[in-house]
């Protein structure tokens, strides 16, 4: 199994509800590739070949990616980055 130190995730963001629509750009290619609905089934594996950390990036507001709450997170005015460290026998 390959191995990396980090894994960066970027999941489409949900649907925005009552939020401002998306730019005609985003929006046309949110139509093409339609929901992230298989996001969540991301998060296990990237933590298994994760060697120091998984980095996901997610709305401000948005549920935590599988339901499950980081270890540290970082918040800007719309957008959140939440880090979780390796599933790793061992660690």
């Amino acid at each position: 199994m390959q191995e990396f130190d980090v894994v960066y995730l970027d999941p489409m963001f949900p649907e925005p509800g009552k939020r401002a629509k998306s730019k005609k750009e985003m929006a046309a290619f949110q139509t093409l590739i339609g929901g992230d609905e298989d996001a969540d089934a991301l998060l296990p594996p990237a933590r298994q070949i994760a060697l120091k950390r998984v980095t996901v990036k997610r709305p401000r507001h948005a549920p935590h990616l599988a339901g499950c709450k980081p270890d540290f997170a970082l918040e800007g005015e719309s957008t959140r980055f939440d880090g979780y460290l390796p599933l790793r026998a061992g660690t």
